[in-house]
């Protein structure tokens, strides 16, 4: 009995301890009501909206956008062709015309964009980021072609303004923005990385072309064009313009190249200042030293630069002593390890300006001081020419080898067609003439043929010579330019 006794008592101990501990330990804590705080009690407010600190990217990325934003701008431009370039993209918004960006670098109201933007606009608007609209037309742009370049001219004061960077001093791996206005989304910013540098995107079948891009993966898209690529201080280190993408592929998974910012500077300078963009030339062709011209050459394995495959006579690699077969290895003391490099180095001077060169000649290193000109070795400052085939009014195209071969010709340019303009006015000359000289001088290519037109000018004469087809008896028709 007494042992019953004690089992019941022990059970009964038990249960209540395991109630006990249950009570104090183990069950969830239940919320306390309070509808009013008791008399002189102390109340601590909550606040979930919970301030964090931010890392230093994020407000690095912060400070930039904000700093960048107020000065890229939206374009509209009206009555535009298409051209190479990202115009392929573009959205036709405007009453047939393009959408794109810009970016403000002068406070008066200058503003640079891409030529394909707004290539033979008669109307653009520019929307600036606070929401006011300018209207430009045809008399307030200037462009430049050969960089996909232009720059705009708005009644504007006081505007923000970009600062430059350095695309030179940036690097591969870097952080960069885009900043623009995508599918018409105004103020877009997007982030990645600098993925290479002097990128040659020539090897493209399409699309435009140039040696010296900055590849990036920030999300570029239709109507970024134009826009700018900054990096984390906020600075503009190229104009973006150009987007390629696998055919499978969406518009924003694709890599986009901007042109940097070293040769913006120059172009927009120029433009300014002379309405021409003045280049300099070093008067040699270079190519990239492979290890099959090393032997060919007779160079050292460890040969670093260019090698100098033809030497304009007069000019400024020739004055500096360089001979076919030399290795440029620096440029004003810039390593020079591939055409690309070279190029995109050379284009920030101007004609006049003494650079020193280093080269290697028969594997003995040389220096030298020369002074860069323009492609006419002048140093005098180009002006700006009116589009000469326009002036011309005709049509040329080469003609198949083929047919050539038919006619007993090497080479030809023919005359597909006439409009309104200076041959129709002052010559006798017919659409099918074949012109094989010009100047005296032959013209084996199209190419050939329009760098050649490109160097006259007003009060320059031109002797075209050729043959009409299934006539033998030579023609020549003079023109003088006015």
């Amino acid at each position: 009995m007494k042992n019953l006794i004690l089992f019941v008592f022990i059970a009964a101990l038990t249960s209540v301890l395991s109630i006990w501990i249950y009570d104090s330990y183990l069950a969830a804590p239940q919320p306390v009501f309070i509808h009013q705080p008791a008399p002189n009690a102390s109340v601590r407010s909550v606040n979930y909206n919970r301030s964090f600190k931010r890392s230093e990217m994020e407000m690095n990325f912060i400070h930039s956008a904000e700093t960048a934003l107020p000065t890229v701008v939206a374009i509209a431009a009206a009555n535009s062709r298409p051209v190479s370039g990202e115009q392929s993209h573009e959205s036709s918004m405007y009453g047939g015309g393009s959408i794109g960006s810009g970016v403000i670098i002068d406070k008066d109201g200058w503003i640079v964009t891409n030529y394909h933007v707004i290539a033979d606009s008669k109307n653009i608007v520019v929307t600036t980021f606070d929401g006011q609209e300018y209207l430009a037309t045809e008399s307030d742009v200037r462009i430049d072609e050969q960089t996909d370049l232009a720059l705009i001219k708005i009644d504007a004061t006081n505007l923000p303004t970009i600062k430059y960077g350095s695309a030179e001093n940036t690097n591969v791996g870097e952080w960069v923005l885009a900043i623009g206005n995508p599918y018409n989304l105004t103020s877009t910013v997007t982030a990645g990385i600098v993925s290479a540098k002097a990128r040659d995107i020539s090897v493209f079948e399409s699309g435009p072309t140039g040696k010296s891009y900055i590849q990036t993966d920030a999300v570029i898209n239709k109507g970024n064009s134009g826009g700018a690529l900054i990096n984390t201080q906020g600075q503009l280190i190229g104009i973006n313009t150009f987007v390629i993408v696998a055919v499978e592929a969406s518009s924003s998974t694709g890599y986009g190249f901007a042109i940097p910012v070293d040769i913006v500077e120059k172009v927009v300078k120029d433009l300014k200042v002379h309405k021409r963009v003045q280049w300099a030339v070093i008067g040699a062709d270079v190519t990239d030293l492979t290890p099959e011209l090393s032997r060919q050459y007779g160079l050292g394995k460890n040969a670093k630069g260019v090698l100098v495959e033809k030497v304009e006579l007069g000019g400024a690699a020739d004055k500096a002593g360089v001979v076919v077969g030399d290795v440029i290895s620096e440029l004003n003391g810039v390593l020079i390890v591939s055409t690309n490099e070279f190029e995109h180095l050379l284009s920030s001077f101007n004609p006049g300006d003494v650079v020193g060169l280093t080269f290697y000649h028969k594997n003995k290193k040389a220096f030298s001081h020369t002074m860069l000109t323009n492609i006419d070795q002048t140093i005098d400052v180009q002006e700006p020419q009116p589009d000469l085939i326009e002036y011309l009014g005709a049509g040329f195209e080469e003609i198949d080898p083929k047919q050539l071969e038919r006619m007993g010709l090497l080479y030809g340019i023919e005359i597909v067609k006439i409009t309104k303009g200076a041959l129709r006015d002052n010559t006798a000359v017919r659409p099918g003439f074949i012109i094989i000289k010009v100047n005296k001088r032959p013209m084996r290519t199209l190419e050939e043929f329009y760098e050649y037109l490109g160097k006259l000018g007003t009060g320059d004469e031109i002797l075209l010579e050729g043959i009409y087809l299934g006539d033998k008896h030579k023609t020549i028709y003079p023109l003088t330019l006015r």
